[in-house]
């Protein structure tokens, strides 16, 4: 199974779905996780005319869906933090959401919500 997973460093998910301007993803096999690739993206939170984060956070289904065709093979996106419609429109396009903040190598079995 192909998880993604929004990091700055590779090594704990650390980064907010909304301002990650990439996405590391893994694949998780008889309970190992190994790394895979890296996926740049332009930032769901971008504004229209820039790269930087737009201040209004505005829900965009055409920024999600730039997302979304990135990391649409994986089953699972772990991220630190991310809003309701957002992670509502990546579940309907059938991408499980789960909130955390592991360290990657103990990511496997992790639920999501964690501390």
């Amino acid at each position: 199974m192909k998880i993604a997973i929004t990091t700055s460093d590779g090594i704990k998910v650390d980064q907010h779905f909304g301002k990650a301007d990439s996405f590391h993803i893994y694949e998780i096999k008889n309970g190992d996780i190994k790394a895979i690739e890296k996926r740049v993206v332009t930032p769901y939170c971008a504004s229209d005319s820039s790269d930087q984060p737009s201040a209004d956070h505005e829900y965009s289904i055409d920024r999600l869906s730039a997302v979304y065709e990135e990391i649409k093979d994986c089953k699972v996106l772990y991220t630190k933090q991310i809003g309701d419609k957002p992670m509502n429109g990546l579940n309907n396009l059938g991408i499980i959401v789960k909130p955390c903040n592991c360290q990657i190598e103990s990511i496997v079995g992790c639920d999501g919500l964690c501390k």
